[in-house]
C-alpha cells in the first residue's frame, strides 16, 4: 500500500473540499500520527509533502491555516519556519482563533469571500 493509499484510509473528507479533512487514525499531542520509513511522523505533514510531491526541508513547519491539528487538507496547510508558526499562533490567540482563521481562509483563497451586506 502506498503512502497516499494509507493517509486516504485515514482521512474523513465527507465535509467537502474546503472543509478540514480529519485524520481518523491515532493521535498524539492532537496531531495525526503516520508510520513512513521506518518511523513516525505526523500525518499534516505527510500530506503537505504527497500532495506538493517534494521533501520537507528540515528546520520546515507545517502550519495550519485552520488551527486543527487532525486536519490534514493540504488547502489548510501552509509551509514556514518555526519563529513565523509561533507568531501565526500568537496572532491567532491576540484576535481569536475564529476572526485569524477566517483571514487566513480568504488570504488562502480557501475560502470564499461574500460582498453582501445584511441589513
Amino acid at each position: 500500500m502506498t503512502d497516499a493509499e494509507k493517509l486516504a484510509a485515514h482521512l474523513d473528507t465527507s465535509a467537502g473540499p474546503f472543509a478540514c479533512w480529519i485524520w481518523t487514525g491515532s493521535t498524539s499531542d492532537g496531531y495525526g500520527n503516520f508510520w513512513r520509513n521506518g518511523r513516525w511522523d505526523k500525518a499534516h505533514r505527510v500530506a503537505f509533502a504527497l500532495h506538493w510531491a517534494l521533501t520537507i526541508p528540515p528546520g520546515m513547519e507545517i502550519q495550519h491555516v485552520c488551527n486543527n491539528r487532525r486536519c490534514c487538507n493540504p488547502a489548510h496547510l501552509v509551509g514556514g519556519a518555526r519563529t513565523a508558526n509561533q507568531i501565526t499562533r500568537r496572532l491567532s490567540e491576540t484576535i481569536g482563533a475564529p476572526a485569524y482563521r477566517l483571514a487566513r481562509r480568504y488570504a488562502a483563497g480557501t475560502q470564499p469571500i461574500n460582498f453582501t451586506q445584511e441589513a
